[in-house]
């Protein structure tokens, strides 16, 4: 899993994280660094659904050892 997130473009991460911030209706806090990690996290996900055609995906655990620690 590790791998896959590494390979996920930052500046694509960005562009869906400024998505996410223009339609949010308040972030309290400077929380940018955790939604840019749950958002790269999102995107490898999705990736991962449209790659093998899967449905949907469901993640049973984070550990709080998990390098990006992101906000789900």
């Amino acid at each position: 899993m590790l791998e896959g997130l590494q390979q996920i473009d930052n500046k694509a991460v960005e562009t869906e994280l400024d998505r996410w911030m223009g339609e949010s209706i308040q972030v309290k806090g400077d929380l940018r660094n955790e939604i840019f990690n749950s958002c790269k996290l999102y995107l490898y996900l999705n990736d991962l659904i449209e790659r093998n055609g899967y449905h949907g995906v469901s993640v049973d655990c984070i550990s709080k050892d998990f390098p990006l620690n992101p906000i789900i």
